[in-house]
């Protein structure tokens, strides 16, 4: 491995000095610029989402291509019936129990108690994002899986030798779908909440296995041929990673109000969160704070608002978590990257959300 990282690294730099490539690169240079951004830390849609990108093209493309062997019936969708054949006959009354327990935890009642529950607390825990996350993984899972069961329109495997009901197309399968877009999710956002590495392996392993198990059960009741549940797994799993991916990416908004009127605006949100100005102690420690930092090239000093703000080069904790999103945004004369160069972050943690309160 130490070898081939050797080799990749000269074959790299071989290519930066190559004379060709240099003059390629410097007669496109807004590409070149594009390109960095991509890979780069501190830009709002940047390696986070390449990775994300990355991550979910390989799924989808694993997923086409089990659609690929359907519809040509290639050897993979050949293999189903041997599958099924062979899973028959090793069934077992002990082990049929199992199963039939493990396939409940996808059917639609006990999903959408969970994520009612699941929601509730996120809810009470001011978790907003991951509130909109789950709903919209499940709803936007759902119509994905309705969509293409109606789309490809595979029969189910002969039910009299099913251990359980089942209605509508095989392909894809939804109990194996809702493991990833369900189970899977409860299980990032616990991992998120978890401090040690080790307790984070432990989140993801146990929900990997219990996810397997359930697209397992399915193949084995004799309610979905194998190649449904491993379509299913991919296609999940490319869902989740859009979400996540999603989730992980700081909002941009644009609006049309002038600097008076938002600023206007910021107050009546922090109002809304709990507020309240006219009790508090001047520098003192504040739920929630909203301020303006810059607003477009706009430069003024008049009560109540000047305009970029003047201490924002004093504090870290400023220019810290907006570098992660907005690097390259001047202020001052300075990006905002030069500034947190000048001001440094030793004094900055980032805490766990929720935050605990004051």
């Amino acid at each position: 491995m130490a070898r081939l990282s050797e080799q990749l690294r000269t074959a790299l730099i071989a290519l930066r000095n190559n004379p060709t490539f240099r003059r390629i690169l410097a007669a496109n240079p807004t590409v070149v610029r594009f390109v960095a951004a991509r890979f780069s830390r501190s830009e709002l849609l940047g390696l986070r989402l390449t990775i994300g990108i990355a991550i979910g093209g390989v799924f989808l493309f694993l997923f086409l291509a089990v659609v690929q062997d359907l519809l040509a019936t290639d050897p993979l969708v050949q293999a189903d019936l041997r599958v099924m054949s062979l899973l028959q006959v090793l069934r077992a009354p002990t082990f049929d129990r199992a199963m039939l327990f493990v396939t409940y935890l996808g059917n639609w009642q006990l999903i959408y108690t969970g994520a009612l529950l699941a929601l509730i607390y996120l809810a009470l825990s001011s978790r907003w994002l991951s509130v909109v996350a789950l709903a919209g993984s499940l709803l936007g899972g759902e119509a994905l899986v309705w969509v293409a069961k109606y789309l490809f329109a595979r029969p189910r495997p002969d039910l009299a030798n099913a251990l359980v009901v089942a209605h509508g197309p095989s392909f894809p399968s939804g109990h194996a779908f809702v493991a990833f877009s369900f189970y899977g999710l409860v299980a990032w956002l616990v991992a998120e909440r978890v401090r040690t590495w080790p307790r984070k392996a432990l989140v993801s392993g146990v929900a990997l296995l219990g996810m397997a198990t359930l697209g397992f059960s399915r193949v084995y009741l004799g309610v979905h041929w194998p190649s449904d549940v491993l379509a299913s797994f991919a296609l999940g799993a490319f869902w989740l990673t859009v979400v996540l991916t999603s989730l992980n990416i700081a909002l941009v908004l644009r609006t049309e109000l002038d600097p008076d009127a938002l600023l206007v605006a910021c107050h009546f949100i922090e109002a809304a969160l709990g507020r309240n100005r006219a009790a508090e102690i001047r520098w003192g420690p504040r739920f929630i704070d909203i301020d303006l930092i810059a607003f477009g090239d706009v430069s003024r000093s008049e009560a109540g608002l000047t305009l970029p703000h003047p201490r924002f080069a004093e504090r870290d904790f400023v220019p810290v978590p907006l570098a992660e999103i907005a690097a390259s945004l001047r202020t001052g004369g300075r990006t905002v990257a030069d500034h947190l160069v000048v001001v440094g972050s030793a004094g900055v943690e980032k805490l766990e959300w929720p935050i605990p309160p004051l």
